[in-house]
């Protein structure tokens, strides 16, 4: 790897890498560590440990466009929720759809309630929520 900008290293390999995992050993004096996963990767195996070469153009949808939403201007007004998936939707009081609970659908599925107060994405709506951080649960 050669060292550049901004204390980057970097290489370029030939050929097809899509889908390969990698990790790297990092020498520090006499210290290594190792299978230690890229801090710039932009994707990663199961629970993170492994980086993974990704040509997104291959996964994305006809005319996806990256882009964030330009509807906060301050950091100071988002007001942020995080919810596991499963666990948001596998309590007996959730009614929703019979074959959906755990699942993504089962989250976001309109017209829930429980003793009358609303629950998954509309009570998040209800309650202000301008993000939600969504934890896929194994």
């Amino acid at each position: 790897m050669t060292l550049g900008d901004k204390g980057v290293f970097e290489i370029t390999l030939p050929g097809d890498l899509h889908g390969v995992y990698y990790t790297y050993d990092i020498d520090q004096g006499n210290v290594t560590h190792r299978d230690v996963v890229d801090p710039y990767t932009r994707s990663t195996g199961v629970n993170g440990n492994r980086g993974m070469v990704v040509d997104f153009e291959r996964l994305n949808p006809a005319n996806w466009q990256y882009a964030r939403p330009n509807n906060v201007r301050s950091m100071g007004q988002i007001i942020l929720y995080e919810a596991h998936i499963r666990d948001y939707t596998s309590h007996e009081s959730w009614n929703g759809t019979e074959a959906w609970p755990g699942k993504y659908l089962g989250f976001g599925e309109p017209g829930t309630t429980y003793q009358g107060v609303t629950t998954g994405m509309d009570h998040i709506v209800e309650f202000g929520a301008t993000h939600v951080h969504l934890i896929p649960h194994p």
